[in-house]
């Protein structure tokens, strides 16, 4: 029974560390999507904090990625997930009703938007998300981008040296 619980425990581990990295995954994809979000909207003086975790007379908070325009007084709340579903809607939309506990004198004066990033999304999770007023931000097009170096190397498959 003891080598069962510890298989059991292993692989949670492994489950949890494979499920942190997909999170750090998405975030790492809409932080430079996010930002860009806000420069067309004309906002500036912006800056991007991921992973924020905030306690506050014994309760905690998690912010998956803040994005801040300085200048507009605008804060983006992106909520990060790799399937996004209902309930993570309903989720944010209870985390952006207490921001301003959790932020206090520090968002004074912000005006808070809420958004959703996934790689896919549940059924009617995008028509839902909007009319409760949150920002989607999806996976399409141009995922990645290509830089090549002035010297590219090659190697000629199938010669070998020396014949």
């Amino acid at each position: 029974m003891r080598k069962t619980d510890e298989q059991l425990r292993k692989t949670d581990e492994k489950v949890n560390k494979l499920t942190d990295s997909w999170g750090r995954f998405v975030e790492g994809m809409v932080s430079p999507s996010a930002e860009e979000f806000m420069r067309e909207k004309g906002l500036s003086e912006i800056s991007v904090h991921r992973r924020l975790n905030v306690s506050k007379n014994g309760k905690n908070a998690e912010y998956d990625t803040l994005v801040v325009s300085q200048d507009k007084k605008v804060v983006l709340l992106v909520s990060a997930k790799t399937h996004a579903g209902s309930r993570d809607v309903d989720d944010l939309l209870e985390d952006m009703r207490n921001f301003d506990f959790f932020m206090g004198e520090d968002s004074k004066g912000y005006t808070l938007w809420g958004a959703i990033a996934g790689m896919t999304f549940g059924e009617g999770l995008e028509k839902y998300a909007k009319r409760k007023g949150l920002i989607l931000f999806k996976v399409s097009g141009e995922v990645m981008t290509v830089e090549e170096p002035k010297k590219l190397r090659e190697i000629k498959i199938g010669m070998r040296r020396g014949k």
